[in-house]
């Protein structure tokens, strides 16, 4: 939710930069009578969505149990929660 909402922000900074003159058009070939377009949103907020979302690092740290053990075999559970003293021994 983070990195779409910092997207979404850049582009809207980028839109009002282009909407006041401070960047550069784009310029197309006229289909229908338009000067020229921007690019800038859509680069800028794309770009700042995917580097916030790989770069994120979240406050929280999760174990997933449910991926980890199986709960529907009693004897693959039983194994599985004796062997998680060496996973977290393991983990960071």
């Amino acid at each position: 939710l983070a990195s779409i909402l910092l997207g979404t922000f850049a582009a809207f900074v980028m839109l009002l930069l282009f909407s006041l003159g401070h960047l550069p058009i784009y310029e197309r070939p006229s289909y229908n009578g338009e000067e020229g377009a921007s690019l800038w949103s859509l680069a800028v907020g794309l770009l700042v969505s995917i580097v916030s979302f790989t770069s994120w690092k979240s406050r929280q740290q999760v174990f997933l149990d449910r991926i980890c053990i199986n709960h529907e075999d009693a004897d693959m559970k039983t194994e599985a929660i004796f062997s998680l003293a060496g996973v977290l021994k393991a983990s960071k």
